[in-house]
């Protein structure tokens, strides 16, 4: 009788612990559950963040990406205010050859580069900055900065510039306007990151500026009446729009883009496209717009609504 009743307890009792074991074994798949989804969400953070890296350029190796159209001009800052008394500052291409170089304990400054560049750098005295104007396919390369000195102890900077699409054949793209119509200088670019600044000049003259990083609204020359309330600038692309353009108007217009470790910058030479610059009235209410190869035409259809 004792070993009949005692084996109904033990199985009750084993029967008891079902339900722990089972509460037990919901934990563990619980935080394996938990475990596992941690574990895609930082591979998941991961892939974004390499995604990231190739998609807007982030240094990941110490070379910095810089992005530029055929017939634009850049400038590698070297974000110097001015070269150390001692230093020997080269400037480098990937064959190892020096193309600038400011020497300050011999007092020399020598841009070797223009021979194969053709004259299309240069080299900032006080900052060492290097500026390359008309960019062209050829350019592609990495360009090495290298410093030395006593007491310099920063490491050398390495600039990866690469050469898409086509601004301008010879570094100045060239546009025209009618009087009294819009005009608008494209820069090209999609979307310029809030942290550039936005410069445009009219024969050298300070014209718009923008800072969205700072927070400042646009700045126009109010010295010169010239375009005053005649113009809008897009901060996302940098394009300049003018409105009723006017014969004064016609020049040369620059776009400089301040990043933080290059500078970029667009010319357009804009003149006034005077193809149709004759307009009027007939004095009979009737407007007129004569082209050079329509004057005839236009002389007789004024005789002809006079007469009648």
């Amino acid at each position: 009788m004792t070993v009949t009743q005692s084996f109904p307890q033990k199985s009750r009792d084993l029967i008891g612990l079902v339900p722990a074991l089972s509460q037990y074994q919901y934990q563990r798949s619980l935080l394996s559950f938990r475990s596992d989804i941690s574990m895609r969400n930082h591979s998941f953070l991961v892939l974004f963040l390499l995604l990231v890296v190739g998609v807007f350029g982030v240094d990941t190796d110490g070379v910095k990406s810089v992005s530029v159209m055929q017939g634009d001009s850049v400038t590698l800052h070297t974000d110097l205010t001015e070269i150390p008394t001692d230093g020997d500052l080269r400037w480098k291409t990937q064959d190892d050859a020096i193309i600038a170089r400011i020497d300050r304990e011999s007092n020399r400054i020598s841009v070797p580069g223009n021979t194969s560049f053709e004259g299309r750098l240069k080299l900032d005295e006080t900052t060492g900055s290097l500026t390359i104007t008309n960019i062209k396919t050829t350019d592609k390369r990495v360009y090495e900065l290298l410093i030395s000195g006593t007491n310099w102890d920063k490491p050398n900077k390495e600039f990866s510039v690469s050469v898409d699409d086509v601004f301008s054949v010879d570094g100045v793209k060239k546009m025209s306007a009618r009087k009294g119509e819009p005009v608008t200088l494209h820069t090209e670019i999609t979307d310029i990151p809030k942290d550039d600044v936005i410069e445009w000049t009219f024969q050298d003259t300070a014209l718009a500026k923008s800072d969205r990083q700072a927070k400042k609204s646009l700045t126009y020359n109010k010295e010169d009446l010239t375009f005053k309330d005649r113009l809008q600038l897009n901060t996302e692309s940098g394009d300049l729009r003018i409105n009723n353009f006017k014969p004064e108007m016609s020049g040369l217009y620059k776009v400089k883009i301040t990043k933080s470790t290059y500078t970029l910058q667009k010319t357009f030479s804009v003149t006034l496209d005077d193809s149709r610059e004759f307009s009027g009235s007939t004095g009979t209410g009737v407007p007129v717009i004569c082209g050079a190869s329509v004057v005839l035409a236009c002389a007789v259809a004024v005789f002809f609504l006079q007469e009648v």
